[in-house]
């Protein structure tokens, strides 16, 4: 009977126990990868919801601000029919819908992002102007802009002392037929890179936690594109490019 060297038994186990890891991990970055894209369409769907509900309602309403116009102007009141109008104006104003970017998957990350910063008290500056097509898939672009802005809001829900402000702001535009990005957010202590320059976290469970800067690595190294981050003891810097085809 042939038995195997107790080395070469250990080394067997060793890859099977580091093949159930990854696989573990790659699951648990799908996963959340799909979780924060089910969270953002379900934001969008009750913001259009909540679109709905408030047309009825201006619909609804508008034979009886006509007819309350009607007699303002039959009584010559005409500077509070002009008041009464501007009101309307106010509530039409509200009901329209605001873009932020012309490309639906980024703009939709965007407004979930605001959303989330308008509850946990972040101010969130965007100036993006992206064309409503960009040659980079759907998915890549959620877990790229998803991920990152995710760790901003994380990074800003760290802080503790009321003296810093918390903030984010992503500026994004196409430069010579390139997507350039920056990201920038409040922090409360400098973050520590390893050697592959990425950030080591300080959460419990590094290794799950890792995976969405990984996973925004691998998305950007996909495309061809490059990624560098920068900090220093209250600001955390992200910058990205990705180079487009020509069309």
């Amino acid at each position: 009977m042939f038995i195997l060297p107790l080395s070469f038994v250990i080394i067997i186990l060793l890859i099977i126990i580091s093949k159930i890891l990854s696989d573990k991990y790659t699951i648990k970055s799908y996963l959340d990868t799909l979780e924060n894209q089910l969270n953002i369409q379900l934001h969008h769907y009750e913001a259009f919801e909540e679109y709905l509900n408030k047309s009825k309602i201006v619909v609804h309403d508008t034979k009886h601000h006509i007819l309350a116009i009607e007699v303002l102007l039959e009584n010559n009141k005409f500077e509070e029919a002009q008041e009464y109008i501007k009101e309307i104006e106010k509530d039409l104003f509200t009901l329209k819908k605001r873009r932020i970017c012309d490309n639906k998957i980024v703009d939709a990350v965007l407004q979930y992002t605001l959303v989330q910063c308008s509850k946990k008290n972040i101010e969130f500056i965007h100036d993006v102007a992206f064309p409503e097509s960009i040659d980079i898939n759907n998915t890549a672009l959620t877990v790229i802009f998803g991920n990152l802005l995710k760790n901003s809001i994380e990074s800003c829900c760290a802080i503790t002392n009321p003296s810093i402000k918390k903030y984010i702001s992503i500026t994004g535009k196409i430069v010579n037929n390139n997507l350039v990005v920056k990201i920038i957010n409040s922090t409360n202590k400098k973050a520590i890179f390893n050697s592959n320059g990425l950030i080591k976290t300080t959460k419990q469970n590094k290794y799950t936690h890792g995976i969405g800067i990984l996973s925004v690595k691998n998305s950007i190294n996909k495309y061809n594109g490059n990624i560098v981050f920068k900090s220093n003891s209250n600001k955390f810097e992200v910058f990205f490019s990705i180079p487009l085809n020509e069309a």
